[in-house]
């Protein structure tokens, strides 16, 4: 049960790590405007309303390998469900999504590629611990 819950939590550390690096790759290329206030909203929207396409992409492309990294994580971490850790950490970071979209109004692309990619993302470790679970239960039991 501990590596259950260490699984999840290393899983969604790693994930969220791995989207603040990214956009901050992100802000690196695309840098705000000078005045922009990133503490209020309305400086925010404004922001929005003309952002780059490519300063998205990088926002789209950071939440999809943050979830693919941190479901990994989960995975390899998680002991007896590691495919529920993994979705765990999906659901979390689609929520966070989900959430910053809303708050942060973005055009229908976007809402497009995070609502498939995200999941989409996860996919792939959690298909890949199902492999590993299957082969090892067809493994035959070694007798010594």
């Amino acid at each position: 049960m501990l590596r259950n819950v260490l699984g999840f939590v290393a899983g969604f550390l790693v994930a969220g790590t791995l989207v603040g690096i990214i956009e901050g790759i992100g802000h690196q290329v695309y840098p705000p405007p000078a005045g922009m206030d990133p503490n209020d909203p309305e400086s925010i929207k404004a922001y929005m309303a003309q952002i780059p396409t490519g300063a998205l992409l990088f926002v789209l492309i950071a939440w999809v390998l943050g979830t693919l990294g941190g479901a990994y994580v989960a995975t390899r971490v998680a002991h007896q469900s590691p495919r529920i850790c993994a979705a765990c950490v999906a659901g979390m970071m689609l929520l966070s999504s989900i959430y910053m979209m809303i708050a942060i109004p973005s055009p229908a692309w976007f809402w497009a590629g995070a609502l498939i990619g995200v999941p989409l993302a996860a996919s792939v470790p959690i298909l890949k611990a199902s492999q590993r679970q299957l082969e090892s239960a067809q493994k035959p039991e070694e007798s010594t």
